[in-house]
């Protein structure tokens, strides 16, 4: 064990919550004697841009549903967001980026468990186990005091001010407001709106610092923990009642379940579904911490000792590194196949691209699946290059065919009549099989007794702010461009009018396979196979497929001459004033209708 691993920072050139998380995990990794790096997107040290890899870290965070795993290093994700989230983002989008990684945290959401154990049912990629972390700081900063004069602290950014809509809590937050029960802080200017404007004890910005909440919480010495509807119906919890414990602070919380399972009764509570009944038990509260501050202070005792014990970023990570080789040991066991197996991968090397990248890819395939029942075959249609002595000797097989201008499936096609493997898989250049990529595959067509099996996507997806790597099922993916790797064949499906075909194709050599396999296509469900290049269809292997006549069960033959995101003018437009262009938020009927029309043209 390494003692390292990394945490992605998905938004570098943004300031947000996630920054403040990402600080307070460093710290609390520090402070459990673990170390902990930022990285970008790919992967990359923030520091220095020099890319990790499984031999320099134990595995890397990701603390955002849309961010997906950028290379073969053990990855686990948070389940830190209401479900409401990634609809709002787009559901199957977010989905399948978040099953890019290879584990997941929670934070007593049972509905989030669900959503992965659903996204994974009957799979044979991930083994779901979900470990407890926290979105807290590092430790507890202040302890609990007796104070002369309490004040009721909020923080937020008033989501639905910035919509035009009437917010869940506007009236108990003037209520408290005119009462001056209360000290309200968030941003001052937010998309061009000022969303506290108004508010006569609206006290400013908070830093993402990492410290100055938990310092402001502590100043007013009691906190209002209000969740939203959708973290309420999720059970999810937001940051604010962990920065309160770890402040020392009273907490007055509504009735999300999740509080009461990670505090129970060492909270004041309220219920915020009648704002006039909930503006007088807060009332009333006050009172009784103002006239009872002893017990007041035990209670605020009591509830930080269990952040301490349990719920601390600290214990999270000490907690992680504890389970985390038999967490990496459960993904083994779980993807092994239940029968013996023989299987040969053929790896086509062209000599008209790159050959370094060509050869690093096909290397890290090999390496990351091992078995003894996989044979491992490169061919070329040039002569043994140098660069290829960078992959050990005895892991693979080379053969040439010395025609620089031979379609794929002409180079693979006398390697495929001779095939004595149980199964076959063909790898394009441009893919790269993670982990366990073949295996899992197997597992799933003998669980399934099928002909082929399947794995999924992840490709990169490049914006003007940012790169990212996201999950796409292979169904989708198919439509628009070659692919090949992620699909294993049983060598039954070889024969005669398939190999007629094959040798007429450069690119979609593993759909004659699947196409005639039908319905009996089995998933993994795992997004093992990252496409490093995507190249479009073209209608002339079309018309070659369709010659085999064969059912199109999937729409597969239906392809595209363009590639599924093409950025439009009024969309590169969009991208470069975003800055200038959401001040108009501040007028939402206009924003709104704006958004109708620009929709189908971005």
């Amino acid at each position: 064990m390494l003692k390292r691993f990394a945490v992605v920072k998905d938004w570098e050139n943004t300031v947000s919550a996630e920054e403040e998380c990402i600080k307070r995990i460093v710290e609390g990794a520090a402070e459990a004697g673990y170390a902990c790096d930022v990285v970008d997107t790919s992967y990359r040290l923030i520091s220095n841009r020099k890319k990790i890899t499984s031999a320099t870290h134990d595995f890397v965070l990701h603390i955002h549903y849309c961010s997906g795993k950028a290379e073969n290093i053990f990855s686990i994700a948070t389940l830190w967001n209401p479900i409401k989230f990634y609809h709002d983002w787009g559901y199957r989008k977010s989905a399948d980026t978040l099953m890019t990684n290879d584990a997941f945290v929670q934070s007593g959401s049972e509905e989030t468990v669900r959503q992965v154990e659903r996204l994974s049912f009957n799979g044979t990629y991930q083994n779901s186990e979900f470990l407890f972390f926290y979105p807290s700081p590092a430790s507890s900063l202040f302890q609990p005091q007796i104070k002369d004069e309490y004040k009721l602290m909020y923080c937020g950014i008033n989501w639905e001010k910035l919509t035009g809509k009437k917010g869940r809590f506007d009236e108990l937050l003037k209520k408290l407001d005119e009462n001056n029960l209360i000290s309200i802080y968030g941003p001052e200017i937010f998309h061009g709106i000022r969303p506290w404007e108004g508010y006569r004890n609206y006290k400013g910005e908070i830093p993402f610092d990492g410290i100055s909440m938990i310092k402001e919480i502590a100043k007013c010495g009691i906190a209002l923990v209000i969740s939203s509807e959708n973290h309420i119906q999720d059970e999810i919890i937001s940051n604010r009642l962990f920065e309160a414990l770890a402040a020392g602070a009273i907490i007055l919380a509504d009735h999300n379940q999740a509080v009461k399972k990670l505090i129970g009764n060492n909270c004041l509570y309220i219920d915020t579904s009648d704002s006039e009944k909930c503006f007088l038990q807060i009332k009333s509260h006050l009172e009784w911490i103002k006239e009872n501050r002893n017990q007041a202070r035990e209670l605020a005792l009591r509830a930080q000792e269990i952040f301490n014990k349990n719920l601390s970023t600290k214990v999270s990570v000490a907690r992680l590194y504890d389970s985390l080789p038999y967490l990496k040991e459960a993904n083994k066991k779980h993807r092994e196949p239940e029968l013996d197996f023989s299987l040969t991968i053929f790896y086509i090397l062209d000599r008209k691209l790159d050959i370094e990248k060509q050869v690093g890819t096909i290397r890290r395939s090999i390496l990351a699946n091992q078995h003894n029942g996989i044979r491992h075959v490169v061919i070329s249609n040039f002569e043994l290059p140098e660069i290829i002595e960078s992959i050990p000797a005895d892991s693979f097989e080379f053969r040439s065919i010395n025609k620089p201008n031979v379609r794929y499936g002409d180079l693979v096609l006398p390697y495929l009549e001779k095939c004595d493997s149980e199964y076959f898989s063909i790898l394009i250049p441009g893919e790269e099989a993670y982990e366990d990529h073949f295996i899992s595959i197997i597992k799933g067509i003998q669980k399934n007794q099928a002909l082929s099996g399947s794995s999924d996507l992840i490709v990169r997806r490049k914006t003007p702010d940012a790169t990212s790597f996201i999950g796409i099922q292979w169904i989708e993916q198919c439509q628009f461009t070659s692919i090949s790797g992620a699909f294993v064949h049983s060598t039954t499906l070889i024969d005669k009018q398939t190999l007629s075909t094959i040798s007429q194709l450069s690119r979609c050599l593993s759909l004659p396979f699947v196409l005639k396999a039908g319905e009996k296509v089995a998933s993994s469900k795992g997004f093992s196979l990252k496409v490093n290049l995507e190249v479009p269809k073209t209608s002339y292997e079309s018309e070659t497929l369709r010659d085999l006549r064969l059912r199109d069960y999937f729409g597969l033959l239906n392809f595209s001459k363009v590639l599924p995101v093409q950025e439009t003018r009024l969309r590169r437009f969009y991208n470069k004033h975003y800055k200038k262009i959401v001040i108009l938020k501040k007028y939402p009927f206009l924003w709104s209708s704006l958004k109708v029309v620009a929709k189908r043209f971005l």
